[in-house]
């Protein structure tokens, strides 16, 4: 389902259906909560981003919920997402038109925007609608991860911990690569195939171990790197 809304991994991320609804969309309504910082996940950053694109802010955006986090100063870099291709995808877009510290003041100055946050009854409504709906797809949605993680531990009960551990790292490793490239202008640099590869070990100038658990070596003399280099290189702790 959540496939289907995003679109597939070669679609042009404008022409995704998540992208052409919201810009169909008469509103854009944000609910903010206090356990966790809604920019912290890069899909919500690119729904953000593209509301800004379309002109829905601020006349057509609605807020609801506590302002907890609206002096988190956290970059984009560092936000999350399920699959680590949907966040390539996203700041392959967004870093082609500007620069992250540019994505970065966006979406501080959209927080910081004195939005409406009382609407009118009929958009309460719409709001609590929208609120009940959001539950109980979230708890369909758990609720089948559940299963499929319950089935999923009875048929791999033997399998190979050392597999496991590799993924893990490939897991860890990618995101302070991730970081490095979008950074350091990834999108600029010279003989560049990062990206094209969900395999980092096949990345030009990354030398993984033999078993493509560890990465252990970084030349990237040829290029052409430009900005700060991440403080998340530190995650490759076997260089």
């Amino acid at each position: 389902m959540i496939a289907k809304k995003v679109g597939a991994i070669d679609m042009p991320l404008e022409e995704s259906p998540f992208v052409l609804a919201l810009k169909r969309a008469d509103s854009l309504v944000i609910v903010r909560n206090r356990q966790c910082n809604m920019y912290s996940r890069i899909w919500c950053v690119c729904e953000a981003m593209f509301g800004m694109e379309f002109g829905m802010v601020p006349n057509k955006t609605l807020v609801t919920g506590p302002d907890t986090f609206s002096d988190d100063t956290r970059s984009c870099t560092e936000a999350e997402a399920s699959k680590n291709s949907d966040k390539r995808r996203i700041m392959g877009y967004l870093t082609k038109k500007m620069t992250v510290k540019e994505v970065d003041e966006k979406i501080m100055e959209f927080r910081q925007m004195k939005l409406p946050s009382k609407a009118h009854s009929r958009w309460k409504l719409y709001l609590l609608m929208l609120m009940i709906i959001m539950i109980i797809i979230l708890s369909t949605v758990v609720s089948i991860l559940l299963k499929w993680e319950s089935n999923s531990a009875s048929i791999n009960t033997n399998s190979d911990t050392s597999e496991l551990q590799q993924c893990y790292n490939c897991a860890q490793f990618d995101q302070s690569l991730l970081a490095l490239y979008y950074t350091t202008g990834g999108n600029k640099w010279r003989m560049n195939n990062w990206l094209d590869s969900d395999n980092e070990c096949n990345w030009s100038g990354v030398t993984c171990s033999p078993d493509s658990s560890r990465i252990t070596e970084l030349n990237l003399a040829d290029k052409n790197l430009i900005g700060s280099i991440s403080g998340e290189i530190g995650g490759l702790t076997n260089l």
